[in-house]
């Protein structure tokens, strides 16, 4: 009799300690804590390509003189003379945008009568660098090209292929990485025996896209007849990693 009562005590102490775990986790569910549970991580990394849309050519131009006021009047001369040859296939002086203009002493090391080293100047430096883009046209990228090479500017200049709107590309690389991540872990979950069950998480980089524009370089003493070929630049390609959680069951 005194065991029986005694083994009763003791069920009903581990009720009541079960009860009292099970409130505490219902109350700790409806504020908001999360049960534990088995969770599945994958990377899909996904790549995207689309044909370039935009040109971009930059251009560099050089004055130097022994006086201030001489290298200023040469840069400024140079600039106008490429604008004007701009002008002549269609392009605004607005449409021409500086993105650096740099006003510098200029040395040369010579050596002196001892033999050493010393620096003398020679007077002033000014280096202008200027862009101009417009939507992919092989056509107006010749007469554009023919204008620079045959300026007395003498401008350096360079041609780039780019994607005007990065946003499409992006999506396809996302788009496709899911696809990869997705697949991954139906397979993982197969192996494993395991069911997948929602998604917790999607985790990606949100950095610029991580790939090189198309880029041609001339300078002053190219023939132009070369930007008159129907160039067909390559594709822009970029990849992109997502990070997917599944709960699993």
């Amino acid at each position: 009799m005194l065991e029986t009562i005694h083994l009763r005590h003791i069920v009903w102490f581990i009720l009541e300690l079960f009860m009292k775990e099970y409130a505490i986790m219902i109350k700790m569910k409806g504020r908001g804590f999360k049960m534990s549970h088995r969770l599945l991580t994958v990377k899909g990394s996904g790549q995207g390509s689309l044909p370039p849309d935009y040109i971009e050519i930059s251009m560099f131009l050089e004055a130097k003189a022994e006086q201030y006021e001489e290298v200023v009047l040469i840069a400024q001369t140079k600039l106008e003379q490429l604008r004007e040859c701009l002008k002549a296939v269609g392009i605004s002086t607005t449409d021409l945008k500086t993105t650096s203009f740099n006003l510098d002493t200029d040395y040369e090391q010579v050596k002196d009568e001892s033999g050493n080293y010393v620096q003398v100047f020679r007077g002033y430096v000014i280096r202008h660098r200027l862009k101009l883009g417009f939507p992919l046209d092989n056509k107006k990228l010749g007469m554009v090209v023919q204008a620079i090479s045959s300026c007395p500017s003498y401008a350096e200049f360079s041609i780039k292929y780019l994607l005007k709107d990065q946003n499409q590309l992006k999506a396809l690389m996302l788009a496709d990485a899911v696809k990869q991540a997705t697949n991954q872990a139906q397979v993982l979950a197969k192996s494993a025996n395991v069911t997948l069950g929602p998604i917790q998480t999607i985790d990606y980089g949100t950095v610029d896209l991580p790939f090189q524009p198309r880029e041609i370089m001339y300078n002053e003493l190219d023939n132009y007849s070369v930007a008159l070929m129907d160039l067909q630049p390559e594709d822009i390609t970029a990849t992109e990693t997502v990070t997917i959680v599944w709960e699993i069951f």
